[in-house]
């Protein structure tokens, strides 16, 4: 009896001390939770904690192109990812506050927001090595902390605190082991997702309205796409390749989910900007895509082997998929909403039920803010002339690209 008391006092005292060890429990963070709890309430702080990201405006403008010499020498390239962890650091702090946690257990998409910065900055970032960076520009990092907290309320972040050391060096850890995806951070999927909003038919048909004109605007435009294929005649032993054969694909805008997306954000970017204040406050416009968590895996359904298009027909292999997705203030309400005309037809659906056309437990989703592209806008074309089913554009024909069933 005494030795199972002693084993039961063993543990609860391993347990107390390793929880205190844990804890990240400052006057800065009970202030910072008592405010943001009060600001957002407790019915959807997922959502309305939004509001209190550091974000950047999404806009229609084509994005300055990085000079020679920028590229040549990496300049301003560790400025942008000290700012970039910085406003990461804070919209976790910011995130955590409003759930009432300390520390999520991964980075999901109840996190939605907390990575922006990082799809803004032009290099890759290196998320195995973010615990690193952390360290070595941990006074840089904190004194943009301690501006940003400076323009909020409560203003007593503290620079030299070592608990807060210790709880972004926890966040930075969470960043490290966050999927990848092409480089960049991702979410992991959330189940049972605190991110859950109702569409007023107002948002049904604003949304469906703009996907329906996307559509129409884009149905003779193409994808054109041109990669070289050598022959085995072309081939010189004692020279190497004489020639090589450019093969011209092509698919038409509205079937390539990448590309389709891509231009209904634009669409989505200057149609927000010209809600008025009364109707509403444009905050943000991201493109999500859903990939598989296994690299150079295909993406799974979460019924079934195959993925059903919402004309009934099933859809060939899928390697990703994209879709738009809108995060609107109207009318005092917070609006966050899918546009997958492939899945969904032309009707707009709330994030949690669009994610449940994926296996959670094998698909990650990449969501990052929508910028413009220069490659993707200058491979959309209307064709000048069509022969068969070939299309001419820029002086050349190029066929239909073959679709893997």
């Amino acid at each position: 009896m005494r030795k199972c008391v002693y084993l039961l006092l063993s543990f609860l005292i391993f347990f107390t001390v390793s929880a205190s060890a844990e804890s990240f429990r400052t006057p800065f963070s009970n202030s910072l939770e008592t405010i943001c709890r009060r600001k957002v309430g407790m019915q959807n702080a997922g959502i309305e904690r939004l509001a209190f990201l550091r974000y950047y405006p999404s806009n229609d403008r084509m994005p300055e192109e990085i000079g020679f010499w920028d590229k040549l020498f990496g300049w301003g390239e560790e400025e942008a990812q000290i700012r970039a962890t910085a406003i990461y650091l804070f919209n976790m702090y910011i995130s955590t506050a409003c759930y009432g946690e300390d520390m999520p257990a991964r980075l999901t998409t109840d996190y939605l927001g907390v990575l922006d910065s990082f799809g803004w900055i032009r290099t890759m970032y290196k998320t195995a090595g973010a615990e690193k960076f952390y360290k070595d520009h941990k006074m840089e990092i904190k004194e943009r902390l301690f501006t940003f907290f400076n323009s909020f309320s409560p203003k007593n972040y503290q620079v030299k605190d070592g608990v807060n050391d210790r709880r972004e060096l926890a966040f930075m850890r969470l960043l490290s082991n966050a999927p990848i995806y092409f480089n960049r951070p991702a979410y992991y999927y959330a189940l049972g997702s605190r991110m859950s909003v109702s569409l007023s038919e107002a948002d049904k048909i604003f949304l469906s309205r703009e996907l329906r004109r996307n559509l129409e605007q884009n149905k003779n435009k193409v994808v054109t796409f041109e990669s070289a294929s050598v022959r085995m005649e072309d081939l010189d032993r004692k020279v190497g390749v004489k020639s090589a054969n450019i093969n011209r694909t092509y698919r038409y805008v509205n079937d390539e989910c990448a590309y389709c997306s891509y231009q209904l954000c634009r669409r989505l970017c200057r149609a927000v900007t010209h809600f008025s204040s009364k109707n509403g406050k444009p905050l943000r416009v991201y493109k999500i895509t859903a990939a598989p968590l296994l690299a150079g895996g295909a993406l799974i359904p979460a019924k079934g082997s195959r993925f059903q298009l919402s004309s009934g027909q099933m859809a060939p292999k899928w390697n990703y998929h994209t879709a738009s997705l809108v995060v609107l203030m109207r009318d005092g309400r917070y609006v966050l909403a899918v546009s997958d005309n492939f899945l969904a037809g032309d009707k707009p659906m709330v994030l949690d039920e669009w994610m449940k056309f994926f296996a959670p437990s094998k698909t990650m989703f990449y969501i990052a803010p929508f910028s413009r592209s220069r490659p993707m806008e200058d491979a959309m074309h209307t064709p000048q002339a069509k022969q068969g089913k070939s299309v001419k554009v820029n002086g050349h024909y190029y066929e239909p690209e073959p679709v893997v069933p």
